[in-house]
């Protein structure tokens, strides 16, 4: 890992060189550095590079690896459900770059919702 970030570039920055952010999850995880992949998981940017690069599949198979580790974090559940609900409008348009917004509307909708229960039950 630190050959790739020369100590100071941020995990999110790494080049890809065809290989590391293919795998980077894994080097994560292996390094002892959950921390950084939760971080990684909700970065827009990086989700959509990733997407773009290497799939669908690819992305679910990091979030995976990551609530393997700790299942029980709500949060990055809901990224993973954002995540999986926006892909469809993201691939039939790859070219265009919307997986923030469709995620975010998405995360903003569950928000109301929950909001919304909260409310009636008051």
């Amino acid at each position: 890992m630190d050959q790739y970030t020369d100590g100071m570039l941020p995990v999110k920055d790494i080049p890809d060189d065809g290989y590391i952010v293919q795998n980077l999850s894994h080097h994560l995880l292996g390094a002892g550095r959950i921390d950084g992949l939760r971080e990684l998981l909700g970065e827009p940017a990086w989700l959509e590079a990733k997407l773009h690069a290497y799939g669908i599949a690819s992305i679910v198979q990091d979030f995976r690896r990551y609530l393997g580790e700790r299942p029980s974090d709500a949060e990055v559940k809901l990224l993973l459900q954002a995540f999986q609900l926006s892909i469809g409008c993201c691939m039939e348009h790859p070219t265009a770059r919307m997986l923030r917004e469709q995620m975010l509307a998405r995360l903003i909708s569950i928000s109301h919702q929950a909001a919304s229960k909260q409310a009636a039950k008051q």
